[in-house]
């Protein structure tokens, strides 16, 4: 508080409050007081000080909350609650009267009201010395708690509190000069020294500041002095007045031709506003506490009841009210007590509460703390709330009508797209940042995101892309060639430790940049201007356009990551392009996306809030979907039980049941570097023991095809169950045990004899153990090996390589490990790679057949050839060698209910949200 807002203050006592205190005759003694509501019965009285103009709805809300408080039984036993109501109409003298009049009524415990500063601060001196409790809706002066610190509260955040939010607010916006007028009563004058002193600190410069007085009408001088201003650069107006005075104001600014921003106080914040400026209002902006489009499914369900029974919205004057009749009946019950002092000591040290105008907590002083302030403005004759505002939010706390509600069985890890890691992750990267390209959940083929179109040069080592121009980052500034070519440098350092970086060296030069033996600069990525990328590669890669949809080639806000460094993903600070952004992210429990209303295609976002939850357990994640708590099950999100699948098939969720086509397969990698593992003819004896048909049906409830080849069917374009062509038609893996037995005793373990035994490395989940369990009894069954089982619990790696990492820290055992490999873009490349890789194993002929896929020409691409190549690779890596031993290709489980449409399931992982809409959803 300024030195000039101390003097007024103590003007403001002297005028007030002492003749309050000299003329309080003998005020009833606070401990008769506590006395007489310890042994109270029957009806419990409030009194409830309402101030009538400008009009509003705060009997409305109390009396709603009151109905409802003595409907569900009362209090303290069925006792009913009932308001003495008075109107103070804002006056200081009448509100001193009043609160005399109260004083003197010993069976009121508390008061409620006296929404102005002015006629609160002189009352709450009366109930202080009579003992009764006070809490005041709407006064917003700090001098309030300052002189009354024993019994005195509101739930209303402070002129501090609206001052640094204004402030903040118009500093977001972009504002750099602004104009501040402000009525001279005490509060507002507070407001504005508040205000600007916030304003000047965060670089917004107040040009010019000028007071008016309530009574005024003719404010043309002001308006002259604003029109001067505008010649040294003024882009705004703060207005902080009361009403009707502020409405004439901008009713004069209007009339005399200024048009710019208008910023104004809770004081402005009546339906008086619009019947007095008319639309000269128009494009005002005030902070409120409550907001009745809130996704809060308390405060929507109060508009509802508020909206049938009195047929208006509620204003926030009628939420306070009902929230501060609510947050006393909460006190009275919690507490057990009408005495005001024990009312007073639960609210200090009371639990955060949650209200319709949201959540908040008191401190000592009397004052709330952590509650939210938002911001609406005037269009078109109505408030519309800003939807830049992120918002308090409530992972748990959803309205379902808005709200599409999807599990994850393991917790996201980052909100960084380089460094996703898990499921989770990718899709999380999917819904908030755009890649140059994506793939059609239908196809699976590239289409445009960032980029608009895209060209293959040079015998396809070179790709050049175009850009959309309209993609920009949520603060408002354009996403261009330049972030994309930054965010491929930023991941190719080691320092990032991105997962994906192995898919970056497809760039030249890339992977000699990664191992530090060339400069960054040396990469042949450039950005001819701001719309253009061209990329030059190592090798031919015909899949290039579809490898660019991977996360770690999307763009990266540059200046928001230097600044921040690893906090940049906070969800408060971080910036991102795609259909969603980020509200609330509890690492273990779940995240809450809002639409993006920067997207540049956000009025084709039909959903606007996505909610992801961690659960751990399938049979949890069912009873969830069961009682309409998730909207989807499978898929890459959690899955339904295995040991449920029948039961869903036949039951009444077989209309929302569905099997999806994945890019993963389930194998297991032997240890190829220990004998007997090192000899083909053990391998393959062991690959044709397995039933794999049998291993699906009896453990696996018929999910999945039994794997004939290492490569998922799909990445070469058919279905396993379709005639394959001729040149394919060795390629299938077979389970035949005489044939098994056979090259086991050619490779000099005749009926197993002599043969150590194998140490089965698995995931701790019950399919993987039980699918480990049957290829144990069927290794002793046909060949007479000798198995044990060893699980490890999943780590988060996307693969599900853990057991694998264990079976290579095992060095005294005979392993084999399972590996769960799946296609980041649809190409076989990836997952014949992975595979090789795993085992360690190498074959010339192998790895001349996926390097010749390269340099296939188009013509012989688009003739098949390259699918010839990846099937011949295949069948040398798990049929000739047998280094890997293929299970099944999985299929995904998925339920998804009735009111998802537009619902196709993403291969690779990465849902298009962006697609999907809600049957009956109502905007």
């Amino acid at each position: 508080m300024t030195s000039n807002s101390k003097q007024s203050f103590l003007f403001f006592i002297f005028l007030f409050v002492l003749p309050v205190v000299l003329s309080a005759c003998n005020p009833p003694d606070p401990e008769e007081r506590a006395q007489r509501a310890r042994n109270s019965q029957g009806d419990i009285f409030i009194a409830l000080v309402q101030t009538s103009l400008p009009s509003n709805f705060l009997l409305e809300g109390v009396e709603m909350a009151i109905d409802e408080i003595n409907q569900q039984g009362g209090l303290l036993d069925g006792r009913k609650l009932v308001s003495v109501i008075y109107d103070d109409k804002g006056d200081p003298v009448e509100a001193e009267k009043i609160a005399r009049k109260i004083a003197k009524n010993k069976n009121i415990m508390a008061v409620i009201g006296h929404r102005n500063s002015s006629a609160a601060i002189p009352a709450s001196i009366i109930y202080e010395q009579a003992g009764i409790l006070f809490i005041s809706y709407g006064a917003n002066a700090p001098a309030l708690t300052q002189y009354s610190v024993d019994y005195t509260f509101r739930n209303i955040p402070t002129n501090k509190d609206y001052g640094f939010a204004i402030a903040d607010f118009i500093h977001k916006k972009g504002l750099k000069k602004i104009m501040l007028f402000h009525d001279r009563d005490i509060t507002q004058r507070n407001l504005a020294d508040i205000f600007k002193k916030e304003a000047e600190t965060k670089g917004v410069e107040v040009a010019a500041t000028r007071s008016y007085f309530r009574n005024d009408r003719d404010f043309k001088e002001l308006v002259n002095s604003l029109q001067k201003q505008l010649e040294q650069g003024v882009d705004s107006v703060v207005l902080f007045g009361l009403m009707p005075a502020a409405a004439y104001l901008l009713k004069e600014m209007n009339e005399m031709g200024v048009k710019l921003p208008v910023f104004g106080g809770g004081g402005m914040d009546y339906p008086d506003l619009f019947t007095i400026a008319g639309n000269s209002a128009e494009g005002v902006t005030l902070p409120t506490v409550f907001n009745p489009l809130y996704s809060d499914q308390k405060t929507r369900t109060f508009v509802k009841k508020f909206q049938e029974r009195f047929n208006v919205t509620p204003d926030k004057w009628a939420a306070q009210g009902y929230d501060a009749v609510s947050l006393l009946a909460h006190t009275i019950q919690k507490s057990g007590s009408l005495i005001p002092a024990v009312l007073a000591s639960y609210l200090r040290f009371m639990e955060p509460w949650h209200g319709v105008t949201g959540t908040y907590s008191f401190i000592p002083q009397g004052d709330i703390q952590d509650k939210e302030i938002f911001f609406k403005k005037v269009q078109n004759g109505e408030f519309v709330f800003d939807s830049e505002q992120s918002g308090k939010s409530d992972l748990f706390n959803y309205i379902e009508e808005r709200t599409l509600r999807l599990p994850l069985q393991e917790p996201v890890t980052t909100l960084d797209p380089a460094l996703v890691r898990n499921k989770g992750d990718v899709e999380i990267a999917e819904q908030l940042f755009l890649g140059l390209t994506g793939l059609d959940p239908k196809t699976n083929k590239p289409i445009q995101e960032l980029a608009t179109d895209w060209k293959r040069e040079l015998n396809d080592t070179r790709y050049r892309f175009t850009l959309r121009k309209d993609i920009t980052w949520t603060d408002g500034t354009p996403v261009t060639a330049h972030d994309v070519l930054w965010a491929i440098q930023r991941n190719l350092d080691p320092k990032t430790a991105s997962p994906q970086v192995e898919e970056l060296f497809i760039l030249k030069n890339a992977q000699d940049i990664y191992l530090g033996r060339k400069r960054t600069s040396q990469l042949k990525v450039y950005a001819p201007d701001d719309f253009s990328l061209v990329f030059d590669l190592e090798h031919p890669d015909p899949f290039f356009p579809a490898r660019v949809s991977l996360p770690v080639f999307r763009p990266l806000p540059k200046l928001i990551i230097t600044q921040y460094k690893d906090n940049w993903t906070d969800p408060d600070t971080i910036q991102t392009n795609g259909p969603y952004r980020p509200v609330e992210w509890q690492k273990n429990l779940g995240i809450f996306l809002k639409k993006n209303q920067q997207y540049f295609a956000v009025d084709k976002v039909s959903i606007p809030e996505v909610r992801y939850f961690v659960v751990a357990q399938p049979p949890m994640g069912l009873a969830m979907y069961e009682h309409n708590e998730l909207d989807v099950m499978g898929g890459t999100y959690l899955s339904p039980p295995v040991a449920a699948i029948s039961q869903i098939k036949q039951g009444p969720l077989h209309n929302q049941y569905e099997e999806a086509l994945t890019a993963c397969s389930y194998t297991y990698i032997f240890d190829t570097k220990k004998e007997p593992f090192n000899k083909s003819l053990v391998r393959k004896a062991i690959s044709a023991a397995i039933d794999r048909q049998l291993l699906i049906d009896a453990v696996n409830s018929g999910l999945g095809e039994p794997a004939t080849s290492c490569t998922p069917p799909v990445l070469l374009g058919r279905s396993q169950s379709q005639d394959e062509e001729s040149d394919t038609a060795e390629v299938k893996i077979t389970f035949d045990p005489e044939q098994a037995k056979e090259w086991l005793a050619k490779a000099g373990y005749p009926d197993g004899k002599g043969f150590p035994e194998v140490t089965l490395f698995t995931e701790d989940s019950d399919t993987d153990k039980k699918v480990a369990d049957g290829i144990k009894k069927m290794l002793k069954h046909y060949l007479h090996i000798s198995a044990q089982i060893k699980t490890k619990q999943r780590k988060g790696d996307q693969e599900g390589n853990q057991a694998l990492a264990d079976a290579d820290a095992d060095k005294e055992s005979l392993s084999m490990a399972l590996f769960t490999v799946c296609s980041d873009y649809p190409t076989p490349d990836g997952i014949l790679k992975k595979l090789q890789k795993k085992t360690n194993w190498t074959s010339n002929t192998f790895n001349r057949l996926i390097r010749s896929t390269r340099y296939l020409t188009r013509t012989q691409q688009q003739q098949g050839a390259y699918k010839r190549a990846y099937r011949q690779a295949d069948k040398i890596l798990c049929q000739d060698e047998a280094a890997v031993l293929p299970i099944f290709h999985k299929s995904y489980p998925v339920l998804v209910k009735p009111r998802i449409q537009g619902w196709h399931q993403a291969m690779m992982g990465g849902q298009q949200l962006e697609q999907c809409f809600f049957e009956k959803y109502v905007y």
